[in-house]
């Protein structure tokens, strides 16, 4: 939700969800001023607010992204369309660069319009061990790997080690989990080819 009042460029957002909850008593990086509780002008009610927030820069992962920028995602976004536009700087990654009519035959795919793009940069499974609905799906023997390494400080290290400072780039990372598990299990995470159905554009 400030997520959202940041990307509509409002100061604060009501919200519902955390009155009557302990997240009041969590306040982390925002201190005290996590949240304000008002007086609704309308009825009179308890109302609780959170501030916008704006990223300096933002980073999210899509499908498609053309060369200007403009980002397309479908299937569960989670909060990237609310936190990249908060944001005042976006890098893109993507599973496919396109070009610009591939983007306009589907403009409604657009979460992010070019001009909020500082960089784009085409990164084939780079939400792994997560899923990018059409291409993979989420690596759940992986997931298992990392819940057991980070039960403790040394076996968080030895993850790390090994699967980010251990390898170079994006294509070491997939060599290495090949090497890891064996191309059956890679190519096993790989979605089957589909095509979603058709929006008619006509009256």
């Amino acid at each position: 939700m400030m997520l959202m009042a940041g990307a509509m460029g409002m100061p604060f957002v009501p919200v519902s969800d955390m009155m009557g909850s302990d997240l009041l008593n969590v306040s982390a990086f925002l201190g005290e001023n996590k949240f304000k509780i008002i007086d609704s002008p309308f009825d009179g009610s308890r109302t609780l607010l959170v501030p916008a927030l704006k990223p300096d820069v933002g980073i999210i992962h899509v499908q498609f992204a053309d060369e200007e920028g403009n980002a397309q995602m479908w299937g569960i976004g989670g909060d990237c369309q609310m936190g990249a536009n908060a944001s005042g700087k976006v890098i893109v990654s993507c599973e496919r660069l396109v070009s610009r009519e591939v983007v306009g035959k589907d403009p409604s795919r657009t979460i992010v319009p070019a001009f909020k793009v500082a960089a784009v940069v085409e990164e084939p499974f780079a939400s792994h061990p997560g899923y990018t609905p059409g291409f993979y799906d989420v690596d759940g023997t992986f997931g298992y790997l990392y819940q057991q390494a980070s039960n403790t400080v040394e076996g968080f290290q030895a993850f790390v080690d090994e699967w980010v400072y251990g390898v170079e780039d994006r294509e070491g990372y997939i060599q290495h989990y090949i090497e890891r598990f064996g191309y059956k299990q890679w190519d096993a995470l790989k979605a089957d080819f589909d095509y979603g159905y058709p929006v008619s554009y006509s009256y």
